[in-house]
């Protein structure tokens, strides 16, 4: 299973990765980093929602890096436009086509489900 790893920080209830910032709240039970903390926000790739607009909740700009379709799965490599930092999306066959993807556009990426890490977590 792959994971995008991102870096974040929790502040006054929110994650913040750049321009996004998702309430704690909304984040599923158990995510161990509080307020005032750097954490790490982990996302399976197949978790990522890609759309033309805006109109998702957390919703962040990123540009396509490179679009691979080595199977029934289409790998997209993303760039968040605000951190730089690198995060990569599979969409079924069906969606990438209906959305009709191409390299160095601009796309919006929303997290479905993410889990956040303080920085100095350990098991």
């Amino acid at each position: 299973m792959k994971m995008c790893r991102c870096l974040c920080r929790v502040q006054a209830g929110r994650a913040e990765f750049g321009d996004l910032s998702l309430p704690t709240e909304l984040l599923p039970p158990g995510n161990c980093a509080i307020d005032g903390e750097t954490a790490t926000a982990f996302i399976r790739t197949h978790d990522l929602h890609l759309s033309r607009s805006a109109g998702q909740p957390g919703a962040m700009a990123a540009t396509i890096t490179a679009i691979a379709s080595p199977g029934p799965l289409v790998r997209i490599e993303l760039e968040h436009a605000a951190s730089r930092q690198r995060l990569e999306a599979e969409l079924s066959c069906d969606e990438a086509r209906g959305l009709n993807l191409t390299v160095g556009e601009s796309i919006f990426v929303s997290p479905r489900r993410l889990k956040l890490f303080a920085d100095d977590y350990a098991i």
